[in-house]
């Protein structure tokens, strides 16, 4: 960057921070973020790993004879399953105190609703108990940073691009 800045910051809504063009998500969480980012991001991985193996099985001859056919699905797979690997490997091992959840916009996007649907559904199922007010904390930690992405999200320059899903 030049002294004479032509483009402005990035967009700032809280804990959530667009990079270039919100194509990269940077978001910054608490304790009560981890453990249900941890629950999204195995469940997710698991989803994606049963998903490329029935696939790549699907597309192996069944006899010598046939050409080996690869499901044009399963790159997509990959990659969003190697993505996610990124992203899980930047979180720091310390669980405690906060940290930056950083990845492509929509797949950062999707996991924030991920995590805030399964704090939330915690939070209803056990709504009866006096388990205390770590689920209360953890639910707000969530619809916080949902609000704050979602604001970013909704900058937008370009009208009728879509950033989200480019990855």
């Amino acid at each position: 960057m030049h002294p004479d800045r032509t483009a402005d910051p990035a967009h700032l809504a809280g804990t959530a921070r667009g990079l270039g063009v919100c194509d990269v998500l940077r978001v910054e969480l608490t304790a009560h973020h981890r453990p249900a980012l941890e629950r999204a991001l195995a469940a997710r991985t698991g989803v994606l790993e049963h998903a490329i193996r029935a696939r790549a099985t699907r597309s192996k001859p069944s006899g010598e004879a046939a050409a080996p056919t690869e499901d044009p699905e399963l790159p997509r797979l990959r990659e969003e399953l190697r993505l996610l690997a990124r992203v899980g490997a930047t979180l720091p091992a310390p669980a405690a105190g906060p940290f930056v959840l950083l990845g492509p916009a929509g797949l950062v996007l999707e996991l924030v609703g991920e995590a805030l649907q399964a704090t939330v559904r915690e939070l209803a199922a056990g709504m009866g108990s006096a388990s205390g007010t770590a689920g209360l904390e953890a639910a707000r930690a969530w619809i916080t940073t949902a609000l704050d992405c979602r604001a970013v999200d909704g900058f937008a320059l370009d009208v009728g691009v879509d950033p989200l899903h480019a990855w």
